[in-house]
């Protein structure tokens, strides 16, 4: 493994120890409860209230900032749960925060090398 990975991997786990939080993990298929895919919780930093930016340049789109309303993103570590397969519809639940709030994947980037990123709705 050449040094980058291993500092990566590393960087990874200092932010989740200390911006992490449980996330209950539902798997759906077709409005229902997958049963090819067990339910498990991740721990996983989760930023609710995502501002909006231009996808180019991470500016926001105007001079004041942008929340948009009932988004949030999760960013789950591969070496963490590399047998963890999110598809759009899957819920999360955010079970140590207050209400314990649901969200539905949006969409799941896996782009990243170092971690999955999960757009979600709050539902």
């Amino acid at each position: 493994m050449a040094n980058f990975h291993k500092y990566r991997d590393l960087a990874v786990r200092a932010v989740d120890d200390l911006m992490g939080e449980t996330l209950h993990v539902l798997p759906i298929n077709a409005g229902k409860i997958d049963p090819a895919r067990t339910a498990r919780d991740v721990i996983s930093p989760l930023r609710v209230g995502v501002e909006e930016n231009d996808g180019v340049s991470g500016k926001s789109k105007s001079w004041g900032a942008r929340i948009a309303s009932g988004k949030a993103r999760a960013h789950i570590s591969r070496e963490k749960y590399p047998d963890l397969v999110l598809r759009q519809g899957d819920r999360l639940r955010a079970v140590e925060r207050a209400g314990r709030p649901w969200f539905e994947v949006d969409s799941v980037g896996d782009r990243d090398h170092s971690r999955l990123i999960v757009e979600l709705d709050e539902i």
